[in-house]
């Protein structure tokens, strides 16, 4: 199955995002109403190859599809969907609609209305926020506090503050149907609980960065025991970061009950068809972003060093011999290959050379997190880190990597560092000699039985660009996503300034 070959995999498959509303998520039978762009059908053949148009070449389709999609709202299309759908089979609608034509009207409210005058359907209505080429979230709209949480998201400028407030007044007015225009309806012939959600309808997060691979759904109880986070793949079958997270949690509260207030519990991780997910319980705490560490970054990095810290180690050096091959040869060897940049494969060949002294210690092995910065850090009322997202977590990692990383983040933070100049410069002042990234470092590694070695940041950020080769792995092989993704991320950036910077100023 591929999509247009000039669009990356994995934008293809957000393209089907929708589907995590209607619980079809691996459709045997998928119908189509309506025009549909040439990206969105070549979108719709990744869920099904024999996808069609529901009626076309005069077929008798009624009772015949699991799942339909259509980009028309009219009542006859509608009525089209429903009829086409077998028993228990989903309709999903798309509803468009510019504030610019009609601006008093509510097109996702008269499309839910039109839904439900057909006998025998259940409709619920989606708004996809801020609207459907940006979806963010998927927000159900008879959710008060769904939409109340939706709507007070602002980046803390004066302005958007304003907006955000004036808009929650206006939800609270039951205005919000002419704001959240485009979305969703999601129609069924019967009853039935979504196979993940149960009868929940939680707001559904679609993150749109280039390199995601997953959705994640957010409900919120009415106390904090009923609320859950789901954690779902895009792409079927592509489980390996939804397993390693859900086995990576499993492992670490049996084996640091003293972090169990830091990590989510699992409440399940199980498989529909080729599908995995994660069922979680929801953290509490405030997002750790950049603005709350420019702020107080004292209090950052003594909060994120104290659950470094706690961290165990899950195995003493002497058991620990195949460590380099383990962490840093193989991981290095398949970025090298399946880039399939001479670039790439000179940069390995040099940072093995680098490493050449440091390859042949003994070094235990400690829990790693390997992504700790924003938006996986949380900062709970009592002053404690909440740590989210662990897929690229290992029970066997390395001293010194968790903390090599989250001290470049919150030293980007506290300088605004988002430019690849500024996040140098970042890297520059926290190892400059007699800094207090060495310091920390030596301290940790010390408590590891390791001397401070220079290559620990070396081996951290040649390590964390290692990651790209799933990335690569996922978008497939789309015309220049390679050079795309190599040229844009950050990790590679860091791992070249590290090894120049290790020749320059290390050892």
């Amino acid at each position: 199955m591929t999509a247009d070959s000039h669009e990356p995999l994995l934008h293809a498959w957000r393209r089907n995002d929708w589907r995590f509303l209607t619980g079809v998520l691996e459709p045997a039978h998928l119908g189509y109403v309506g025009d549909l762009s040439p990206e969105a059908l070549a979108a719709l053949r990744l869920l099904q190859p024999d996808v069609r148009a529901v009626g076309g070449m005069g077929a008798a389709d009624d009772g015949t599809f699991d799942l339909v999609f259509s980009v028309s709202s009219s009542p006859l299309d509608i009525a089209r969907g429903v009829a086409a759908l077998s028993e228990g089979g989903v309709l999903c609608i798309e509803v468009g609609g510019s504030p610019l034509k009609s601006p008093t009207t509510a097109p996702l409210r008269r499309t839910l209305r039109r839904a439900r005058r057909i006998p025998g359907t259940l409709a619920v209505a989606h708004w996809s926020a801020p609207d459907l080429s940006r979806a963010a979230r998927f927000v159900p709209m008879h959710d008060a506090r769904a939409l109340d949480a939706t709507l007070s998201r602002h980046d803390g400028s004066p302005t958007r503050r304003a907006l955000s407030l004036g808009a929650r007044l206006g939800a609270r007015m039951h205005a919000h149907w002419l704001f959240a225009r485009q979305g969703y309806v999601v129609v069924r012939r019967a009853r039935a609980p979504h196979p993940i959600f149960g009868d929940a309808h939680p707001i559904i997060i679609t993150p749109r960065f280039d390199t995601s691979r997953h959705v994640v759904a957010l409900h919120e109880g009415a106390v904090r025991a009923d609320s859950w986070v789901a954690k779902i793949p895009r792409q079927p079958g592509d489980d390996s970061g939804i397993q390693r997270e859900g086995h990576m949690l499993m492992a670490l509260r049996g084996a640091a009950p003293g972090l169990a207030s830091s990590i989510a519990r699992v409440e399940r991780l199980a498989t529909i068809g080729s599908t995995s997910y994660l069922l979680r319980e929801a953290l509490d705490g405030a997002a750790l972003d950049p603005g709350v560490v420019e702020r107080d970054h004292d209090l950052a990095v003594t909060i994120g060093l104290r659950f470094i810290e706690a961290m165990p180690r899950t195995r003493e050096a002497a058991e620990n011999t195949d460590w380099y091959d383990e962490l840093v040869e193989t991981p290095l060897g398949r970025l090298a290959a399946l880039s399939g940049r001479a670039s790439i494969t000179r940069l390995v060949e040099r940072t093995h050379d680098a490493l050449a002294g440091v390859r042949a210690r003994p070094v235990p092995a400690v829990f790693e997190h390997g992504d700790l910065g924003h938006p996986n850090v949380l900062l709970a009322e009592a002053g404690e880190l909440r740590v989210l997202d662990w897929e690229r977590a290992r029970e066997h990692g390395l001293p010194g990597h968790d903390l090599v990383f989250y001290l470049q983040y919150c030293a980007e933070s506290a300088r605004g560092a988002f430019t690849r100049d500024a996040q140098r410069s970042a890297f520059e002042q926290l190892w400059v000699r007699g800094g207090h990234g060495r310091r920390l470092l030596a301290r940790h590694l010390e408590r590891h039985g390791l001397n401070f070695d220079e290559a620990f940041v070396l081996l951290a950020w040649a390590r964390t660009a290692a990651t790209l080769a799933d990335r690569l792995e996922a978008h497939g092989d789309a015309d220049g996503t390679a050079d795309q993704l190599i040229a844009a991320d950050r990790d590679v950036m860091l791992w070249e300034h590290a090894l120049a910077w290790l020749a320059r100023d290390g050892r």
